[in-house]
């Protein structure tokens, strides 16, 4: 049984993953409308760092590292923990070493999507948790449902951005900005699915206003 400063702590926690998630999101979104000249298709979030707006897509990236890191410290599983606090290292390298010119340097495009893999793996290994926390609060099931979907979705999503990176002349190619794209939004719904799940669990309900709210028994006065 959680101590309510421990609850409280824990709903502070979920509001900052909601919060920089939120952030990521907002952001990201911002930038596909004054950076119109950029391909979201076939380009990577990434390249919105070469431009005027490089400033922005590096705050979206260190919001959803701060994202990832604090909803790794609400989990119980010890490998989905692990999976975002490597996950979000592997953001921190993308932030370290942004393609700002249209032809970076080979080191710098090696460090650059050595920790963006690393940040897609480790993210999805770790998003794989969430449903499983969410069955130990009184989450509703819509909620618990769309974990387990953006999970599977992150997994599957995964996959094909993947192939596509490997196979950047076959059909998939085109498509690589795309299939980046839903693994970000898999993640990120994941992460949401989480702060709102521990958010709806009142942590004030042991607390000496729970009595106000329990409902009378018939008969009472």
């Amino acid at each position: 049984m959680m101590s309510e400063h421990e609850e409280g702590l824990r709903s502070a926690a979920a509001a900052g993953v909601l919060v920089a998630t939120g952030g990521f999101l907002a952001i990201v979104v911002w930038l596909h409308f004054v950076r119109s000249d950029l391909d979201p298709v076939a380009r990577g979030v990434s390249r919105y760092a070469a431009g005027p707006y490089g400033l922005a897509i590096t705050l979206a990236f260190g919001s959803l590292s701060l994202a990832v890191v604090t909803a790794a410290a609400l989990l119980k599983s010890a490998t989905s923990r692990r999976g975002l606090v490597v996950a979000a290292v592997g953001l921190l390298l993308v932030v370290a070493f942004p393609l700002r010119s249209a032809s970076p340097t080979h080191g710098e495009y090696f460090l650059h999507q050595f920790g963006g893999a690393v940040f897609f793996v480790a993210a999805t290994i770790g998003v794989f948790g969430i449903a499983g926390k969410l069955r130990t609060v009184p989450a509703p099931a819509w909620l618990q449902r769309t974990a387990r979907v953006s999970s599977a979705a992150a997994g599957a999503g995964l996959i094909v951005f993947f192939t596509s990176v490997a196979a950047r002349h076959s059909l998939l190619g085109p498509w690589l900005g795309l299939f980046q794209r839903i693994c970000f939004a898999a993640i990120c719904t994941a992460l949401l699915t989480l702060a709102l799940g521990l958010i709806r669990e009142s942590p004030t309900d042991s607390g000496p206003l729970a009595s106000k709210r329990r409902p009378r028994p018939r008969g009472a006065a």
